[in-house]
């Protein structure tokens, strides 16, 4: 309860029994304490009030009471115009007021309650509108002398007090089917077919510590319409802890509830299952000092507690036929839910009979979405009649949603996905696990003896939530095939939910023989348990009954794109006992496999190791940006008994490998004939370290899809290398591997990381000979130009003289020396000096 008068209660009581309990004037008992009375009248039914000296200041030092008194079957309600008091909140210290609207008798003051504490300066901070409980409301104002000191602080303020008008109505309203002799009593009993209910100070603002029942009862077999037209509650949110309104269905506060309603609302309905229906509201303190919540300042929830209206009827629909599925406070909705793959019908009401009138049924079909279930509704409308007028359902219909979020009253709001009328069947599959239909019958005079409505029949069924064909009902088990789509996508169960536990999923991917296939990973979520003992995700290709393991994957990061080599896979993921993650989505492209038309398309290379004992591979468009949807293949052979070496000089493609995947591009190292890579690699960080084969066989592969980014690519080097047996080629220093003589000095490193010794083993210095032998070239270039100006000066002199005499510069030779090329190298690896001579003529 709010805090009592700053004066005593023995103080009061004393002014009141001074002043007089029938004085209808004002009465000054001293100088501080004056009484106005408000008496209903055959000639005073309403009027203004206002505090002394409104709208000028009021008096300091005051104890000033205004009292409103009705007559028997009389109620008063007053509202507040003006308000201007200033007290200091939240105390209302100095300056306040105070009203009591519980008041049954002035002379039994031990019973008064009240009702609040008052002051601020704007009607905002009272009741919009009060109505007394009983006979009576007091509205107090007090004052505190004013002092010197407090002079600014008048200037700042207003003090004109408060100002209102009252008005004396009837109480017939408040006392429809009032059972008990006390008036305090708040019980009572509704037989009559439909009346109007309130709360016992609505509109006005209700007091504390209320407890009201009503009991509505009809005759047997009939049921109870109730709806609030007005519903103002105090909020104090979920389960409504403070202030209540209770609807129990059925003749006691033991029977099952319909609901516990707080807040503010309208039009909200309430059928009751049989002829009884209880309403309980109860009013609760403390709701300021436990919430802290000006609860008198919300503009939208008034406390004016509710107005509401019922109806007894037999006309209402009958829920003999349907009771266990009947949601509870609705006419005619039903819930139905699964059972784990159950089946069953739905009817309309009264079907294949008459159906009342102006009714709207909601039937929510839910399947099973849970840890370890996951359904859809298959439903089959197999008997409707219901009447069409041309192309509109003018006289009633059937909606359907398949598509149905949490809060059904949502998806009510929009567009169906079908609307049904007149006659024949139909078939729908949700999208999932919640299907809903809503039958409406309007007031169609030449349907209400005749059949109306439909039938239907349900089953849930296991879904996986997973695109594509279903091979199995009850397997999850999918087909994907290059006739249907080229391109698509498939996920695992539920995603991008989290997927069940231990639940395996098949899914196979069908080209034709002239197609390959691609596949990227798009999201990537599963467990991380060491080497996949956990939830895993196997991709295999399959030809002729025979199946090869291409993948294996499981983790957070998505794994790089795949290409097959057949034009058929297949992926199998299988969980564990705990669903970890939120599972994957594959992205999956058919194309056929075409022969190069261009030289910028041809990428990779085929038995290198025929030709060659080693070399350089780099990726197509080294330098500048890779393309996409690419596969690139680098096959490379060589003896049974030697091995291929390879070293990466540079590498720069997009993704990390260990912070986010390889999902648009990848390298993979095959190091023997198999079609699981035995490394991958993504990402800016150059692989710091040699690979070597299995066997006289390996294989590169760089696979980029649509989304690709790009980046620089790589380069590498290769080598065939024997470890064992007798060398009679070149054996580098650290490795100790054996290479052909042809890969040295041929400034390309071929003995693995940190070996360079077969091109600094005996390799001449190339950067001086290359000098040397510029130089060289240069001087004889000059040399020769030299000669060649002498020759032309002469000529010149000797046509300028006419002489017929033999030419003396007709033909010279010249000398000079070269050195040769990297490719004519002797045995010991110098290069040799070749003497030229050349004639030149001088024409």
């Amino acid at each position: 309860m709010y805090d009592r008068l700053v004066c005593s209660r023995f103080e009061l009581i004393v002014v009141l029994v001074i002043t007089g309990v029938l004085l209808e004037s004002v009465d000054k008992v001293d100088d501080s304490w004056t009484t106005k009375e408000f008496k209903s009248t055959p000639t005073n039914k309403s009027g203004f009030f206002s505090s002394p000296n409104y709208p000028n200041k009021y008096p300091g030092g005051q104890r000033i009471f205004l009292r409103f008194k009705a007559q028997e079957n009389e109620r008063v309600k007053i509202k507040f115009v003006d308000f201007d008091v200033h007290g200091l909140w939240p105390e209302c210290q100095r300056d306040y007021m105070e009203i009591y609207i519980r008041v049954e008798n002035i002379s039994d003051y031990n019973k008064w309650d009240l009702h609040n504490k008052y002051c601020g300066n704007s009607v905002k901070e009272v009741p919009k509108v009060l109505v007394s409980y009983y006979r009576i409301i007091i509205i107090g104002l007090f004052t505190v002398k004013r002092s010197p000191q407090d002079a600014p602080y008048d200037r700042r303020t207003g003090y004109k007090g408060f100002a209102g008008t009252y008005e004396f109505i009837s109480d017939s309203i408040y006392n429809i089917g009032k059972i008990g002799n006390r008036k305090s009593d708040c019980r009572y009993l509704l037989t009559k077919p439909n009346g109007t209910v309130v709360s016992p100070t609505y509109p006005g603002q209700y007091s504390d510590n209320m407890n009201c029942e009503w009991k509505i009862e009809g005759p047997k077999r009939t049921r109870i319409y109730w709806r609030f037209e007005d519903l103002d509650v105090f909020d104090g949110g979920k389960h409504c802890p403070y202030d209540s309104v209770v609807i129990y269905d059925g003749n006691s506060i033991n029977s099952p509830t319909i609901g516990t309603f707080c807040g503010k609302d309208s039009g909200l309905e309430i059928w009751s299952t049989t002829n009884s229906l209880i309403i309980s509201f109860t009013t609760k303190s403390g709701r300021q000092s436990d919430t802290n919540i000006q609860f008198t300042k919300n503009n939208d929830i008034t406390m004016a507690g509710f107005r509401a209206i019922y109806r007894i009827s037999n006309k209402i629909v009958s829920l003999d036929s349907n009771t266990l599925t009947h949601v509870r406070g609705t006419e005619c909705d039903e819930r139905i839910k699964s059972e784990k793959e159950s089946a069953g019908v739905i009817k309309s009401p009264h079907w294949p009979g008459p159906v009342p009138t102006n009714i709207t049924c909601v039937y929510t079909i839910d399947g099973l979405q849970d840890l370890h279930n996951l359904e859809k509704v298959k439903l089959n409308i197999t008997n409707m009649t219901i009447p069409k007028y041309g192309e509109k359902c003018t006289s009633g219909f059937v909606k359907v949603y398949l598509s149905v979020p949490e809060k059904v009253e949502d998806s009510l709001s929009k567009p169906p996905d079908s609307t049904l009328c007149g006659q024949g069947v139909k078939a729908f599959t949700s999208a999932g696990p919640r299907m809903v239909l809503v039958f409406h019958a309007h007031n169609d005079k030449e349907y209400t003896n005749r059949r109306y409505g439909f039938e239907a029949s349900y089953r849930f069924v296991t879904d996986y939530a997973i695109p594509g064909k279903p091979l199995s009902k009850s397997v999850c088990h999918f087909r994907y095939s290059s006739r249907s789509a080229r391109v698509g996508r498939f996920n695992s169960p539920r995603f991008p939910s989290r997927y069940p536990p231990n639940t395996k999923c098949t899914y196979e991917l069908l080209g034709r023989s002239d197609e390959w296939i691609r596949l990227s990973f798009k999201k990537f979520d599963l467990d991380t348990k060491p080497d996949c003992t956990g939830d895993v995700l196997y991709a295999k290709e399959y030809d002729n009954g025979k199946e090869a393991l291409i993948g294996r994957y499981c983790g957070k990061l998505p794994p790089g794109p795949l290409q097959s080599d057949t034009s058929k896979v297949k992926f199998v993921f299988q969980s564990g006992s705990e669903s970890a993650g939120s599972g994957f989505k594959i992205k999956y492209e058919f194309f056929r496999r075409v022969r190069p038309t261009s030289d910028s398309e041809i990428c990779g290379a085929n038995n290198l190791g025929r030709e060659y004992r080693g070399g350089v591979i780099i990726s197509s468009n080294f330098g500048h940006k890779y393309k996409t949807n690419r596969t690139c293949d680098w096959i490379i052979s060589v003896k049974a008994w030697a091995r291929v070496l390879i070293h990466f000089s540079e590498f720069n493609l997009e993704g990390h490998l260990e912070k986010q995947g390889c999902a648009n591009a990848v390298l993979k190292i095959y190091t023997r004939r198999t079609a699981l890579p035995t490394y991958e690699f993504c990402g800016p960080q150059l692989p710091n370290r040699t690979f070597l084969s299995d066997e006289g066989y390996m294989k590169i592969r760089f696979v980029t899809v649509d989304k690709a980014i790009g980046g620089k690519g790589f380069k590498l080097s290769w080598a065939a290398v024997r470890k064992q047996g007798r060398c009679e080629q070149f054996i580098c220093r650290k490795s100790g591997y054996c290479i052909d003589n042809s890969l040295r000095c041929d400034k390309i490193p071929h003995c693995g990381l940190d070996d360079d010794s077969d091109e600094t083993s005996e390799c001449p210095k190339y950067g001086q000979d290359s000098l040397l032998t510029m130089i060289l070239g240069i001087i004889i270039a000059l040399v020769v130009f030299v000669i060649l100006i002498v020759c032309i000066v002469h000529r010149k002199r000797r046509n300028g003289n006419h002489r017929s005499g033999k030419n003396r510069c007709k033909q010279l030779e010249v000398k000079y020396v070269t050195r040769t090329t990297n490719n004519d190298r002797l045995r010991d690896g110098r290069r040799e000096l070749l003497e030229h001579t050349e004639k030149v003529s001088n024409v």
